[in-house]
């Protein structure tokens, strides 16, 4: 626990607790996290996190966000996945431009964005914009949102030109949800599919991707506080990194309840004794600590540069894009190390453990925690390769 980094966000979540968790199984059930909770986190401002001042957002410090969804995550995955997901769009939002930002929250401040930035459908050049087609998918909280941003590749204008990525931001309105999301873990994220059919996109509503800065720099800047000039890239690593630590860090909790109350039938005693069993539990200890801890002391780390007005060096931003990307691996680890020691009652559906193991487990699999990329990114810095 980072107690001495506790902001009003965090301490929102942690009076959340026991509401997200009681409806944690239905979450589940459902397939999406109940209008009750998404309900909840709006009127805590959560989303409104990294939204602009312009628009009555926050303009949080990353910690005090990256903290309560560990936080939330901790009584539910899906919950806390939703909230980093959607929540991380407010910060690409604020550096689009101001037509853009005011047709998505002038009207209500409290929208709620989804997407998948995988380039799955058709993209053409039209008078005015782009016209949209076919099916997007993995639009994690489509159910909450009002408006989704996709990804897509704009065709080269020149039979010699280079096609060029891009996002689009679509009402909900001019698309159908197609209701897919069938998985081991995390399934109450209700990551479902976008499906557009010609969509016209103007101008405004899309923009070139920037690389791992993640804006088009030559895009002028609506809002210049420091948190806007924090590396997209960076950023969007972290809605994948906190829901780890937090589903590993709910798993722990979990896991000590039943340890302490657990009696094998071979010979009676508490399992809690095995001194195997207590050196898994320190690991898987050490594992989720030393993810948070690290993870945090790098969002203050990266925070303070940019307050300062400092350049960020590339080994910080390699090392910073190597930390952000590790938790998943990290609390894999951890969860497993805990699992393995409970035997056949880990494995009933009635059992919280299982649920906290699948839904890490495919945390892991999403594209923000691929440690192997970081690890590219500091060895090739560290030899002067570039990133």
């Amino acid at each position: 626990m980072i107690a001495k980094r506790v902001g009003p966000l965090t301490s929102k979540a942690r009076e959340m607790l026991d509401f997200v968790s009681a409806r944690a199984e239905q979450t589940e059930r459902d397939r999406k996290v109940p209008d009750e909770v998404v309900a909840e986190m709006k009127r805590a401002g959560m989303f409104r996190a990294f939204q602009s001042r312009r628009f009555r957002g926050l303009e949080s410090h990353p910690a005090d966000f990256f903290g309560a969804i560990v936080e939330l995550a901790s009584a539910c995955p899906s919950t806390g996945w939703i909230l980093g997901i959607m929540g991380i769009h407010q910060f690409e939002l604020a550096n689009l431009p101001l037509q853009l930002q005011e047709d998505v929250l002038a009207e209500d401040p409290d929208t709620l964005i989804s997407s998948s930035y995988g380039p799955q459908g058709t993209v053409t050049r039209v008078e005015g914009g782009f016209m949209l087609s076919g099916q997007w998918k993995s639009s994690s909280g489509v159910d909450h949102a009002g408006w989704v941003v996709l990804g897509g590749v704009e065709p080269p204008a020149e039979p010699d030109g280079k096609p060029a990525p891009r996002i689009f931001y679509v009402p909900l309105s001019q698309a159908s949800v197609l209701d897919d999301w069938y998985v081991m873990g995390l399934g109450g994220t209700g990551s479902k599919s976008v499906v557009l059919e010609e969509v016209f996109v103007p101008e405004h509503r899309s923009s070139v991707r920037g690389g791992f800065q993640g804006r088009d720099e030559s895009t002028p800047r609506v809002n210049d506080a420091p948190l806007y000039r924090l590396p997209q890239g960076l950023m969007y690593l972290l809605p994948g990194a906190a829901p780890a630590i937090g589903a590993a860090r709910g798993a722990y909790q979990v896991y000590v309840q039943q340890l302490l109350k657990r009696r094998p039938r071979m010979d009676g005693k508490s399992a809690s004794e095995d001194p195997f069993v207590q050196t898994r539990l320190a690991r898987a200890k050490l594992l989720i600590d030393t993810a948070e801890e690290r993870m945090m002391s790098s969002i203050d780390e990266m925070m303070e540069t940019t307050v300062c007005g400092k350049d960020m060096e590339p080994g910080d931003f390699a090392r910073f894009m190597w930390d952000f990307s590790r938790p998943g691996e990290e609390c894999v680890e951890a969860v497993r190390l805990l699992f393995e020691t409970m035997g056949a009652s880990a494995v009933y559906s009635t059992n919280p453990l299982q649920r906290f193991y699948r839904d890490v487990l495919t945390m892991r699999q999403h594209g923000t925690q691929d440690p192997g990329r970081g690890a590219l990114v500091v060895a090739r810095t560290e030899l002067g390769l570039g990133a």
